[in-house]
């Protein structure tokens, strides 16, 4: 086993320099939301079977999935990484106790350890990639902000990851409400790396906050037909599409939206599709659409998915199926199971008990028009609404949710 230094100077064990340059390409596939990420980890792992960081990236995905049914591949990396432990170098052993935390659901564990590894090694993209993530999910929209600024002054114009490392900036700037910086980093960031879908939806995210409708629209529309060989997260920028159409008043171009592209990806069984699909349901019922029977489709995942208990916005999003198509027996489970997540010594289990918990009751109370009962109900976590994670545009689905309440409790 080599220690193999990349084009950043990160020293990865190794057996061959094919395996890092293969990483580097990996990580590009990732960050640029491409289709082929797995397939490029299996081909790594096939050809250096006991490479540490290919074992960390695939323990990583599992993660990022919210499932709990890819825990155990994430299981298995870390018990492979372990006995490996004796010839991990410094930056691969952080990581290792970076995923360690996550598995036990420790998500300020984890982020304390990646801040750490990250003022050693400020380009290990991988590893701010995930602290991104954390923070989002944490709902810290500074520490993502301040995250990627603390790296940024070590890397330049020119080198391998800058224009993705730009685009982070843009959406945590944005999350932050500094829209103007925001949006010139995402545009730049765009420029020179067009296939950057997350520095297009950090753009997408100013013009949805500014209220920027149409040029939401004309932004994404070009965009969105040129990129190809995506990932499901394009879906989430086709979402954004149907907001903005729904904040220029053409809710039957949102519901053609979720007929030609969100509909579809429900069957791939990936939360953030889910999540998608429900919230923009919702908003269109909220304006007087008829949604047809659109709900039903989500029916059966929902049931699959109510007792998962990795992230509390998921949940939630989760939860307004059955709530809307009025079945006890799976509202139930789904509360006994959030209620039992409560119980739980850990960063998402105590968020159930202070948050989640309080929103989920309030989205019951509002379906059952007991509209006084779920408008208090969401008035008593509204400053900590922003701790479920998420965007704010996808945070305002619940903000509507009180809004409604509240001026139904109020008529």
């Amino acid at each position: 086993m080599q220690q193999i230094e990349n084009q950043q100077g990160l020293a990865f064990s190794a057996d061959q320099i094919s395996s890092v340059e293969r990483f580097d390409d990996l990580i590009e596939a990732y960050l640029g939301s491409k289709a082929d990420v797995m397939s490029k980890l299996t081909l790594i792992l096939e050809q250096d079977q006991d490479m540490p960081m290919a074992h960390c990236f695939k323990a990583y995905l599992m993660k990022l999935g919210s499932d709990p049914r890819l825990l155990p591949g994430m299981d298995n990396a870390i018990e492979q990484l372990e006995l490996m432990r004796p010839i991990l170098n410094d930056r691969e052993a952080r990581h290792l106790t970076a995923l360690t935390s996550w598995s036990d659901n420790q998500l300020k564990d984890t982020i304390r350890v990646l801040e750490e590894l990250l003022t050693i090694y400020p380009h290990d993209v991988l590893a701010l990639r995930i602290n991104h993530h954390l923070h989002f999910y944490s709902g810290d929209a500074f520490a993502m902000r301040d995250s990627v600024a603390t790296v940024l002054p070590h890397w330049q114009q020119g080198d391998k990851f800058f224009n993705f490392i730009v685009g982070m900036q843009a959406f945590g700037l944005e999350e932050s409400g500094d829209y103007k910086q925001a949006e010139k980093s995402g545009r730049q960031a765009v420029e020179a790396n067009p296939n950057d879908l997350w520095a297009a939806h950090a753009v997408a995210h100013v013009m949805q906050m500014q209220e920027r409708f149409n040029d939401g629209i004309r932004w994404l529309t070009p965009l969105l037909q040129s990129w190809s060989n995506t990932n499901n997260f394009i879906y989430h920028l086709h979402w954004h599409q149907a907001l903005f159409y729904l904040g220029i008043n053409l809710p039957e171009q949102a519901l053609e939206i979720y007929d030609e592209f969100l509909e579809t990806p429900i069957k791939d069984d990936f939360y953030l599709d889910v999540c998608n699909s429900t919230a923009l349901l919702w908003r269109l019922e909220r304006l007087g659409i008829d949604v047809g029977h659109r709900w039903e489709s989500l029916s059966a995942l929902s049931s699959q998915r109510i007792k998962d208990t990795e992230l509390v916005f998921c949940s939630l999003h989760y939860l307004l199926t059955p709530i809307r198509l009025n079945q006890p027996s799976i509202i139930n489970e789904a509360i006994s199971s959030m209620s039992q997540w409560a119980t739980i010594d850990s960063t998402q289990g105590r968020l159930a008990a202070d948050v989640g918990l309080p929103i989920a009751h309030a989205m019951l109370e509002l379906a059952r028009k007991n509209y006084s009962s779920s408008a208090n109900k969401m008035d008593s976590v509204a400053q900590r609404l922003h701790e479920i994670g998420g965007s704010h545009a996808q945070r305002h689905l619940f903000i509507q949710m009180r809004e409604f309440a509240q001026q139904h409790a109020n008529a």
